[in-house]
Parts: structure tokens; C-alpha cells; sequence
């Protein structure tokens, strides 16, 4: 599913407006720059609750009264999504769709806007709830602060948390919050792709050290070593200049 444009009205920092992303011949740029700042930064924060879920909002860990103009005026997010045809519903579905969030933080209300409710979004677009799922796999969103902090032996690579996929994009909203351990991720890579013999660990071990060695200029051919512990990797990583890293 792809965020197509962003209405919204009573944000903090861009107040009312929108915000759509250029086109070329029916296709989305690869890469959109934002204008840096605060009001850039709620930019896309606010697309990330657009594409977050309602159920899985509370669970960021953040201050949404932040985001609003005014403490009386609940925040209010319409949005135009583009679903994949066939993967987001058994039953067929526009090309595009509109659907809506009102974020009361005094209140600690998120709630979906009706039809009748959506009256930011161009007229005639149909008005769906959208289908984001309620696990952590079938919707995968990603999105990243200005700070890089990684767990240190701390990761949970279980995922027995319902709401484990916040994790994916919550240091967007607190800097503070930990990113995945990239040395025990690679150590439980390694493991299913050199020892357990996993095809697709395989694949994404040779992507990852290709990129890494190609863009970082990093000699990688010791992770397909077995055994290798990647602890000498992390540490040139975090010697690292933090403009490189």
C-alpha cells in the first residue's frame, strides 16, 4: 500500500494544509526530500500515523499533544492510499482509496473518521478503513530519527510482542529509542544461512555484505566465514564518523 497524499488540519507545526507527492508519468519518485526542520520532521511523523494503524498509535511512545496547534482541537489526518491489487483485500478494491484519523491527545482518543467526516480529501474518492493488519508481519513499515542508539544484548529477536512492529518506526518520534542490535542480528543471520543452510538467510546475507562492502568500502567477505562474530565490524562502525555512519 502506498501513502499517494497527506491532508491534515490542526497539526502543530504545518497547521492546515497538504501534501502530495510528485508524480512522473503515473509513477512516484523514487526519493521525496522534505524541507529540514521542525516542521519537515512533523511532516513525516504525520505520515507515519497515516500509515501506522489506529490500534497500534498508543503504543508509540511520544506526546501527541506535541503535534497539535491547539490543546481544544483534536489533531485530524486524511490521507490517499494506493493498494496493491490482490494483497490488501479478498475483494477487489480502487485504485485509490481515502481514509481518515482524529488524534484527541487531552483525550487519549484515536479514532477513524466516517465517509461524512472526510471532508479534506478530494470529492469522489472512495472512503475506506484501510487494511493494515493486526500482526507483525504482513505490513512493513520503517522509519528512522535523527539519532542512531542500538540495543546492546538487549534485542528480542522472538517477536512474541503483539505490537512489535512499532518498533520498526518509533525512534521517528523518540530519538532515545533503541534500533535493532546489528551485531546479534548479523550472528543470528550468519547462523541460518552458513550453518542452518536457509536459503533465504543466504540471499539476504550475500545482499547485505554487497551493499555494505560496495557503498561503506568495508571488507565483508569474512561474513560468509562460520563463526565470524561480527564484533570487529560494530566496532569500526561506531569509530565511525556519525555524517558516515
Amino acid at each position: 500500500m502506498y501513502l499517494l497524499g497527506l491532508y491534515f488540519d490542526s497539526a502543530g507545526r504545518n497547521h492546515c494544509g497538504r501534501f502530495l507527492f510528485p508524480a512522473h508519468q503515473g509513477r512516484i519518485e523514487k526519493w521525496t526530500i522534505l524541507s529540514p526542520g521542525p516542521a519537515g520532521l512533523e511532516l513525516l511523523r504525520l505520515m507515519a500515523l497515516s500509515c501506522a494503524g489506529a490500534s497500534f498509535i498508543k503504543r508509540i511512545p511520544f506526546d501527541f499533544s506535541k503535534l497539535s496547534a491547539a490543546s481544544d482541537r483534536p489533531l485530524n489526518l486524511q490521507f490517499i492510499l494506493a493498494p496493491h491489487p490482490g494483497r490488501e483485500s479478498r475483494k477487489p478494491l480502487p485504485e485509490k482509496i481515502g481514509s481518515g484519523l482524529e488524534i484527541d491527545a487531552q483525550q487519549n482518543g484515536i479514532r477513524l473518521l466516517n465517509k461524512r467526516e472526510c471532508d479534506l480529501l478530494p470529492a469522489g474518492l472512495p472512503i475506506r478503513k484501510p487494511a493494515l493488519g493486526t500482526g507483525n508481519t504482513p505490513y512493513f513499515l520503517l522509519g528512522y530519527g535523527s539519532r542512531i542508539v542500538c540495543h546492546d544484548q538487549t534485542d528480542d529477536f522472538e517477536f512474541r510482542d503483539p505490537n512489535f512492529r512499532v518498533t520498526r518506526f518509533y525512534s521517528l518520534f523518540d530519538p532515545r529509542a533503541p534500533l535493532t542490535d546489528p551485531v546479534a542480528f548479523l550472528q543470528r543471520l550468519s547462523y541460518r544461512a552458513l550453518s542452518a543452510a536457509r536459503f533465504p538467510a543466504q540471499w539476504t546475507l550475500q545482499r547485505i555484505s554487497g551493499l555494505i562492502g560496495n557503498y561503506l568500502d568495508l571488507d565483508t567477505s569474512v561474513w560468509r566465514i562460520k563463526g565470524n562474530d561480527f564484533v570487529s565490524f560494530f566496532c569500526n562502525w561506531m569509530a565511525a564518523s556519525p555524517t558516515w555512519r
